[in-house]
């Protein structure tokens, strides 16, 4: 009995060491979060057993085969249920929560938008819940992959799609920012973290600044004409602000020009935005 005591009093005391050991292992990527119980349920047993003997990511690679069928046959809610499963055996794979998100964001959003059997307003409905999910599964994702500039790529895109009714040009800006910093990330998205910055009311004169540094830059990608373009689109708003701005040599004489281009683009976009945020208009 004595024995007996000490095994479990010297077990209560390891407990929280024990723990704080496993969540720190888990948080580094070195073991795996725990399964749940219902995965068993959604696996069958024979996945099950294969997940429990090791084979996680084969598991999750055959689960992702499932969606093809579903995919093809726009079963939106199955195509997501496959990929949840993904995301709970691989969490740290990346680009299971990125597809995830492309089907809730762009195929489903968009596939809700062209059903003759629904109203408008449920059209609608469904389009907006289905991006918003997408947006709610990057953001999950990112948390398993801080370091996957991928991820935040799909976070911007998702923030200014033309399916978006409501896009956060802030929230694209600081994705492409922490995006830029991880490992192997292309250099446009500190272009792109210029851009979007440029479409947010209040922060133009900072926008104007970073794509002043990046115009005067050496490296000729950062003098792209999308930068000269959104200069020329900045020069009204951001002389009032400070009058001593001017737009390079180069760009000046062209303004006005490309100012007529952009709105007109963007006229193009709104109406796109409108419509698919309609309950009256439904498709686009």
């Amino acid at each position: 009995m004595l024995a007996l005591a000490i095994i479990v009093a010297g077990g209560v005391l390891r407990l929280p060491f024990e723990q704080a050991r496993t969540r720190d292992l888990q948080q580094r990527g070195i073991l795996e979060p725990p399964l749940s119980a219902s995965l068993r349920d959604e696996l069958g047993q024979s996945f099950f057993i294969a997940v429990l003997g090791g084979f996680r990511s084969v598991v999750a690679s055959l689960v992702e085969l499932k969606t093809i069928r579903p995919w093809q046959e726009r079963q939106w809610g199955l195509v997501d249920e496959y990929y949840a499963i993904c995301n709970k055996l691989q969490p740290r794979e990346w680009h299971y929560w990125d597809l995830r998100a492309w089907h809730a964001g762009f195929n489903a959003a968009d596939n809700y938008q062209y059903e003759s059997v629904r109203s408008p307003a449920v059209k609608t409905m469904k389009s907006r819940q289905a991006f918003v999910k997408a947006i709610g599964l990057i953001e999950e994702g990112l948390r398993y992959n801080p370091k996957v500039y991928q991820l935040y790529e799909r976070l911007r895109l998702l923030h200014t799609s033309e399916l978006n009714p409501e896009p956060d040009f802030l929230a694209a800006s600081r994705a492409c920012e922490m995006g830029a910093t991880c490992p192997g990330a292309p250099p446009y998205l500190r272009r792109f973290a210029a851009y979007h910055l440029a479409d947010v009311p209040g922060r133009e004169l900072e926008a104007w600044r970073r794509l002043m540094d990046l115009y005067r830059s050496e490296d000729p990608m950062d003098r792209s004409p999308s930068v000269g373009l959104r200069l020329a689109v900045l020069e009204p708003t951001v002389t009032k602000l400070d009058p001593s701005a001017m737009l390079p040599v180069e760009i000046a004489p062209h303004a006005v020009r490309m100012r007529a281009i952009w709105k007109a683009n963007r006229e193009k976009a709104q109406m796109q935005r409108v419509q698919i945020g309609s309950p009256v208009q439904g498709g686009h």
